[in-house]
């Protein structure tokens, strides 16, 4: 196939030259959304949801541990996709009286994805997330401690 394909951008349709298909990429569609779009109501909306819908995803398999034994130390490991601030988790707790999860909000601070969805991640923070190119991890860890390895 050869010629244009086009993309709706929120008011017309954007041509593009499109890219010659084969069997690797014949039902790929990479088309990323113009500055204008990302910066709607509705585009927001639909990465919220978009990251939300992938932690409930049965093959998401996102955990927290207590006190694991590893090379002679105690070791928490944070969820950081977990999506409930402090407060709801310790009032969840409380009402279903939870001590562990309550001892666990009570000095902790907010997840990355809390504060991903409500908007309260500042960039710098968001880009210490992501893992650096030489040795492949994040700048931050929710591993508290030093890391074993």
């Amino acid at each position: 196939m050869s010629g244009t394909c086009g993309a709706w951008n929120g008011s017309s349709i954007q041509e593009f030259p499109e890219i010659p298909q084969n069997w690797i990429n014949d039902k790929d569609e990479y088309i990323a959304p113009t500055e204008a779009i990302q910066d709607t109501l509705q585009y927001k909306q639909f990465n919220n949801d978009a990251i939300i819908y992938s932690l409930f995803n049965t093959s998401s398999n996102q955990s927290s541990m207590r006190q694991i034994d590893y090379k002679d130390k105690k070791w928490d490991i944070k969820n950081e996709f977990f999506w409930l601030s402090r407060e709801d988790m310790m009032a969840l707790s409380e009402e279903h009286y939870f001590d562990e999860v309550y001892q666990d909000a009570r000095p902790s601070e907010e997840r990355f994805v809390y504060k991903l969805l409500s908007g309260k991640l500042s960039e710098e923070e968001f880009l210490s997330k992501i893992p650096n190119k030489e040795t492949n991890k994040p700048s931050s860890s929710p591993i508290q401690g030093e890391l074993p390895f």
